[in-house]
């Protein structure tokens, strides 16, 4: 089965990568424009600073362009663009360890233990239905190395809303 793999690195998204580059002149098989529109669209009115796009198909780049100052050089915070690394890393631990997606934090997480957020699941901390209100620390950058620094900030949260009742990104 022939894959296309679309990469988009937007300061605001926040993904990077460093090894897109043209090798070859494939793109001609393919019509990019209502992509780069799209792409360009979201420059015009603000939503991004700054983009690199990067298709990749048959592990041949068939499509790259940067947008304002950004290339696939430049260094960018990866931020929720690494949600979706987290889950399959977290998806793979749970094949082949005792972790399942239906723990409680408070079976790994002793700090929980006596508080209501002990009893979220991780399927509800994966899937954004776990009800702890969405934080973000001063100065308004989440830069925690541990999680022991992290356990400190969201161990003082109220939950918003009963967990595995409905969904809140954020």
């Amino acid at each position: 089965m022939k894959q296309i793999i679309i990469i988009v690195s937007l300061i605001g998204i926040y993904l990077s990568f460093t090894s897109c580059r043209p090798a070859d002149n494939r793109q001609a098989d393919y019509d990019f424009t209502p992509l780069d529109s799209i792409i360009t669209s979201w420059m015009n009115k603000g939503y991004y600073p700054g983009a690199s796009i990067c298709v990749v198909r048959d592990d041949s780049v068939i499509f790259q362009k940067n947008y304002k100052d950004v290339t696939p050089d430049t260094k960018v915070y990866v931020a929720s663009a690494g949600k979706w690394v987290a889950a399959a890393v977290i998806g793979a631990v749970v094949d082949c360890t005792e972790l399942d997606w239906n723990d409680s934090v408070k079976k790994w997480i002793p700090e929980f233990k006596n508080d209501i957020k002990g009893m979220i699941t991780l399927r509800q901390l994966l899937s954004h239905t776990s009800g702890v209100r969405p934080y973000l620390p001063e100065p308004r950058v989440d830069n925690y190395n541990h999680l022991d620094s992290a356990v400190m900030e969201i161990l003082p949260l109220d939950t918003v809303f009963t967990p595995g009742t409905r969904f809140e990104y954020g």
